[in-house]
């Protein structure tokens, strides 16, 4: 597959570990989510992309944080239950 920006074929998969926040001040009380990661990373111009586990996508969507999810199920990206 080669590079959405600059299309190149040289891209490597890296590792990484962030925290996944909501933008806006409204989003201040929001506790952020840790993500692991494997990013694609283009060697030749940077651009990355990475895909979140569906664990992540739902807490970060949510209004109020799930009191059910530990955050050892969303770092390892462990399936759950979805709220009825």
């Amino acid at each position: 597959m080669s590079c959405p920006s600059c299309g190149s074929d040289h891209q490597e998969i890296l590792f990484a570990e962030m925290v996944v926040h909501n933008r806006g001040l409204k989003n201040l009380d929001k506790p952020g989510v840790w993500v692991f990661p494997e990013l694609l990373v283009c060697v030749e111009c940077g651009f990355s992309s990475f895909t979140a586990p569906e664990a992540v996508l739902q807490t970060v969507e949510s209004p109020y944080p799930r009191q059910d999810v530990t955050n050892a199920q969303l770092i390892l990206g462990l399936q759950f239950e979805s709220e009825t």
